[in-house]
């Protein structure tokens, strides 16, 4: 005799509970704004930068499209619905992912201030003392410098992209 807890994996049995569908876009949301952003970044560079930017960009739009067309036709078909499902729950884990999401819309909107390398290193710090705590903010200050210099090394340095300068590109400009 079949359980009737396991009525959703049994072929036949239609589910009664609608796929959540709002937490899985999410992440095409910040892929569509990072996208643009890069563009948006790279496009005074030389061609290679931008060529590698609508290169990438195209191949997402590509996946985002097909995820786009699944979407619409679960929801459109009753099997799925556009609530968050899993991302608000547990509670207890809510106040963590909403307190990562405004660290990082804060890196985004200081940067033009701070510049890119000291908004990233406190971003990083700010993350990782979220997810972890402050037992390990030592290790997330170590890790958080040693990212932030690769990416000023990276990003200001070789690829020369237009993120803002603050502080520590202007110092390290001087310097250099």
């Amino acid at each position: 005799m079949a359980d009737a807890s396991h009525a959703d994996s049994e072929p036949g049995v239609a589910s009664s509970k609608k796929r959540a569908l709002g937490g899985d876009l999410i992440i095409p949301a910040g892929t569509i704004l990072f996208a643009v952003y890069y563009l948006y970044t790279v496009w005074e560079l030389p061609w290679e930068a931008k060529a590698a930017g609508i290169g990438v960009a195209g191949a997402m739009a590509i996946v985002l499209a097909l995820l786009g067309v699944r979407f619409v036709r679960e929801w459109s078909s009753g099997r799925a619905g556009l609530s968050l499902g899993d991302v608000a729950f547990p509670v207890k884990f809510l106040a963590q992912r909403l307190s990562l999401l405004v660290a990082a819309l804060a890196f985004v909107f200081l940067m033009p201030w701070l510049g890119f390398t000291l908004g990233l290193f406190l971003f990083l710090i700010a993350g990782m003392v979220i997810l972890s705590g402050l037992s390990e903010l030592k290790s997330a200050v170590i890790i958080s410098l040693l990212v932030s210099i690769g990416g000023y090394l990276l990003f200001i340095v070789l690829v020369r992209a237009r993120f803002p300068h603050g502080p520590v590109e202007n110092l390290l400009a001087s310097i250099f």
